[in-house]
């Protein structure tokens, strides 16, 4: 699970869980797919759902991440994930885990202990609090950007709390580079792209919606941190 530094993890009641109104097919095949009222909110069913057992909405509590990943070096950008297995469009491949630190301390990381180092990243989190996972986190931290990419990044709500997770957006064969686009605000230099597709933009894609709780903060020009958030569906 993530670290909490700087908030305490909420525990969701019973009462305030959202029940779905899916009805567990009699052949004993998953239910809760993508009619279900809670999956599309991004939120988990729980224990209370009604089709018990059958429910497929609870990928991340029963912790359905793809075993066959790996870190491995790339021709030109550092390291890369990797799949060994064949991946379906919407695979929760693996969660993106950290401390969950408030923006001031984030700033504060940036102008001290991550000084002069390049490879600083962070998402955000919610209620300006981020998730650093520069020195704690999963492997799912060395996912390299694509401006053509084969994943994507969403943040499910999960019993109170949001987890972020990266999800397959295509089938990927194994032996495939897993990648998603950042759609990063950066702070210092432009990051040049080494995507290699046929659309590569040349650089990755600036949004200003991500940060919108670090604009105010004071971080230093030679910090390069990508704080990376998806765009909203719509």
């Amino acid at each position: 699970t993530d670290i909490w530094v700087d908030a305490k993890p909420a525990s969701m009641r019973h009462e305030d869980a959202g029940i779905c109104d899916c009805v567990a097919p009699d052949d004993g095949s998953p239910a809760c797919g993508e009619g279900c009222l809670n999956r599309c909110m991004l939120m988990e069913c729980d224990e209370s759902c009604p089709t018990g057992a059958q429910c497929s909405n609870q990928a991340f509590q029963r912790m359905e991440f793809v075993d066959g990943i790996h870190v491995a070096k790339t021709s030109n950008r550092g390291f890369g994930l990797f799949t060994k297995e064949r991946l379906q469009p919407g695979k929760l491949v693996v969660e993106y885990r950290g401390e969950i630190i408030s923006t001031e301390r984030c700033a504060e990381r940036l102008r001290t202990i991550y000084k002069g180092h390049h490879n600083q990243y962070f998402l955000d989190y919610a209620h300006k609090l981020v998730v650093d996972a520069c020195r704690k986190g999963t492997i799912g931290r060395f996912i390299n950007h694509s401006c053509n990419p084969n994943c994507r990044i969403e943040k499910w709500y999960v019993k109170g709390e949001y987890r972020i997770g990266i999800f397959a957006a295509k089938d990927i064969e194994p032996g495939s580079e897993l990648t998603y686009d950042y759609r990063y605000d950066s702070f210092g230099l432009m990051q040049p792209c080494f995507c290699g597709s046929s659309n590569c933009r040349g650089v990755s894609r600036f949004s200003l919606w991500p940060c919108r709780h670090l604009r105010n903060l004071t971080i230093p020009p030679s910090s390069p941190c990508r704080v990376s958030w998806p765009e909203p569906e719509g």
